[in-house]
């Protein structure tokens, strides 16, 4: 699963961070990474979600990885991918996200008005 490294890097996560977010350890995903261990079907599933890619980027690493920017993700898909990181973060980060998305709602509505 060479693309999963590619993937995951691109989403600016390290192994342990997806491992957490999978309720797996970091060594299971260097594993997977390198080939050495294969993930279940309801692992993939899970990854395939938080990346919001099909599976077949994950498992078939002949498929071209520039394709993935074929995918555009919905909303729904953005706010799972949203959440899964926002569950990762300390609590003062997750404050400071919401402040952050405070501000930016409160942009873009002002930003309508004009």
């Amino acid at each position: 699963m060479k693309n999963l490294k590619k993937i995951r890097e691109k989403s600016n996560l390290s192994q342990a961070q997806l491992a957490k977010m999978l309720n797996l350890t970091q060594q299971t995903i260097c594993k997977y990474e390198k080939g050495t261990a294969e993930a279940s079907f309801s692992t993939l599933t899970h990854m395939s979600n938080i990346f919001s890619i099909p599976i077949s980027f994950l498992v078939n690493d002949n498929l071209d990885f520039n394709d993935l920017n074929k995918y555009n993700m919905s909303d729904s898909e953005q706010e799972k991918l949203l959440l899964a990181y926002f569950r990762n973060l300390t609590p003062d980060s997750k404050n400071n996200l919401l402040n952050l998305c405070k501000e930016l709602s409160l942009r873009a509505i002002s930003g309508k008005k004009r």
